[in-house]
């Protein structure tokens, strides 16, 4: 081992002393340092067990949003290029009559204003297909 040079590397090396005496102590000596301390070792135990596993699953969730979000951002990229396709307005209208023909195109409770696709303009349309979309309610691109 080199000398430390700095006050950083002297902590350092401090700490690296520190935690290779506790990875070489038995069990029965850290039992009893966590004993002169006032503490029991079952608790100590319990609860560094208890830390580590809320970490793990901390760090779990940690990956877990940020793959959500991953897939919400290609969900939403995906739902721009199909609507982007659409580029006349008869084909957003058949969309639309499309998801709203289907039985679980949209659930009961939405009620909508739209008569055959007449009395919209193309805007309503666009913006009512957005909505849809941000809903989950439009097909996948394969089932248009």
């Amino acid at each position: 081992m080199k000398k430390p040079k700095n006050d950083s590397e002297r902590l350092q090396a401090v700490i690296d002393a520190v935690e290779e005496s506790i990875l070489n102590a038995s069990d029965e000596e850290l039992a009893e340092d966590i004993r002169l301390e006032g503490r029991e070792p079952e608790t100590t135990a319990a609860n560094v067990q208890r830390l580590i596993a809320t970490q793990i699953k901390a760090q779990r969730q940690k990956k877990l949003q940020a793959a959500k979000a991953g897939y919400a951002e290609h969900r939403k990229q995906r739902r721009s290029d199909r609507l982007s396709r659409l580029t006349n307005s008869a084909d957003r209208r058949a969309l639309l009559q499309q998801v709203l023909s289907r039985p679980e195109g949209v659930p009961d409770g939405l009620t909508m204003a739209f008569r055959e696709g007449r009395k919209m303009s193309d805007n309503d349309v666009v913006g009512l297909l957005e909505d849809l979309d941000e809903l989950g309610l439009l097909p996948d691109g394969d089932e248009q």
